[in-house]
């Protein structure tokens, strides 16, 4: 099975520079809910003001949930990411 982390960058002018890798499974499931809720805010919002723009969407949000998946395999307890990115946690 192959291995998932992630590397924070730092962009400085014509090349960029790693600063840490984080492999934690935690912090990568937390990730992972992060962006799913993310996805799924903008397909929410995309559905109240087009019919292409949400079709296009909701078919990112199935691909990331499928690359994620495999990547960081398990379940994610998006509730306290929720909280997280409306504010309140």
């Amino acid at each position: 099975m192959s291995k998932c982390w992630l590397e924070v960058r730092y962009d400085y002018g014509s090349r960029d520079v790693p600063l840490a890798i984080v492999d934690n499974p935690r912090i990568l499931h937390m990730v992972k809910a992060y962006l799913l809720v993310r996805q799924e805010q903008v397909a929410r919002k995309a559905r109240q003001m087009d019919e292409l723009l949400s079709v296009s969407e909701e078919a990112e949000l199935t691909r990331l949930r499928k690359v994620l998946d495999m990547a960081i395999p398990g379940e994610v307890d998006v509730s306290r990411i929720l909280d997280g990115i409306n504010g309140s946690g």
